[in-house]
Formats: structure tokens, C-alpha cells, sequence
């Protein structure tokens, strides 16, 4: 038995790790806890925009479609009735756009959050190799050099300008806006059958 010298407590010294973390290795192991944890909001972040890229559009597309009725149109034919209608319009293509707004600020947070990620890959993958024996290796340090597929037809060999590149931000922006657009529609439909 062993006292400690801190607490005066007996402890038996066979039930303590006889390995010792050393600083080196507890600095690894709160790494690996960080970047577990970063990817675990990658995928958060990423399992939220799939669901309201899958919503918004249908909800949108649903919502114009009620609005756009003919039925509900005929009786729009009184002032008093296209009150409602491009009220409900506009309400719909506002709560989208603010929607749409909110995913780019969280596409700005998961490209920080993939960033981190690289370099704890980095930190964590290959601590002492020099860097002509450091591949960028691991599943966010490409992340960045990666094409991004084209608007149209097959992969670019070399870079192309931006606006012929699509990736997860400029998918984003032609659905929302094909959303936000659909909720006008019936504002359109309404002021030029006048």
C-alpha cells in the first residue's frame, strides 16, 4: 500500500495504470475527442440541410399550387379576396428566403468545422513525417482541392470559372430561389389576370 501524497490516502499501487499517460499522449487523445466531435456536427449540419432541401421544395411547391388554384383564383377576382392570397404568398417566399439565409450561415460553419477538421487530421495522422512524406491524407484534408462537379456535362480537367461549378452551396441557391420563386407565383398569376 502507497499513501498519497496529496490526499494522505492509502491506495493500493496494484490498481493504478502501471503505464503513465504521458502529456504527449493525453494531448492525442483530446485531439481525437475534438475532431470526434467535429465531425459529428459535419454530419449534423449535413443531415439538417438534406432534410430542408427535401422540405422546402415540396412545402414551396405544394403552397403554390393551393394558391394558384383556379377556383381560388375566380374568387379572387374581388379586391378583398387577393388580400389573403398574396399575403399567404408572400409569408411563404419570406419564411423560405429567411430558411435559405440560415443554410448559408451553417454552410459557412461546416466549411470552418471541415477546415479544423484537415488540420486535426493533419496533427493526428501523421505528427512526425516531414512534409514531402506527409500525403494529405484522411477524409476532410483534400477537402478544399476537390472538384467540384460541373453545371453541365462531365468532370473539368483543369478549373473552370465558378459559375460552372456546382457544389453544395450553389445547389442550395437553385433550390431556394426555385422555392421562393414558386411562392410568387401565385402573386404573378393574380395581378395579370386583371
Amino acid at each position: 500500500m502507497e499513501r498519497n501524497s496529496r490526499t494522505g490516502h492509502a491506495s493500493d499501487s496494484a490498481s493504478t495504470n502501471p503505464v503513465a499517460e504521458s502529456p504527449q499522449t493525453s494531448l492525442r487523445m483530446d485531439l481525437m475527442t475534438l475532431y470526434q466531435e467535429i465531425c459529428t456536427n459535419i454530419r449534423t449540419s449535413d443531415d439538417i440541410s438534406f432534410k430542408l432541401l427535401g422540405f422546402v421544395p415540396i412545402l414551396s411547391g405544394v403552397g403554390a399550387t393551393i394558391l394558384s388554384r383556379p377556383e381560388l383564383l375566380r374568387s379572387a377576382g374581388a379586391p378583398s379576396h387577393r388580400l389573403p392570397i398574396i399575403v399567404a404568398s408572400l409569408v411563404g417566399a419570406t419564411f423560405t428566403f429567411g430558411l435559405f439565409k440560415w443554410e448559408l450561415r451553417n454552410v459557412q460553419k461546416c466549411n470552418v468545422l471541415i477546415r479544423t477538421a484537415a488540420v486535426l487530421e493533419q496533427a493526428l495522422l501523421n505528427p512526425d513525417r516531414p512534409p514531402l512524406l506527409n500525403p494529405r491524407f484522411g477524409q476532410y484534408c483534400a477537402w478544399n482541392s476537390t472538384l467540384s462537379p460541373p453545371l453541365l456535362g462531365r468532370f473539368p480537367e483543369q478549373k473552370r470559372p465558378h459559375w460552372l461549378r456546382v457544389g453544395k452551396t450553389q445547389a442550395e441557391r437553385v433550390i431556394y430561389w426555385a422555392a421562393i420563386v414558386a411562392w410568387l407565383v401565385p402573386i404573378v398569376i393574380i395581378l395579370t389576370k386583371q
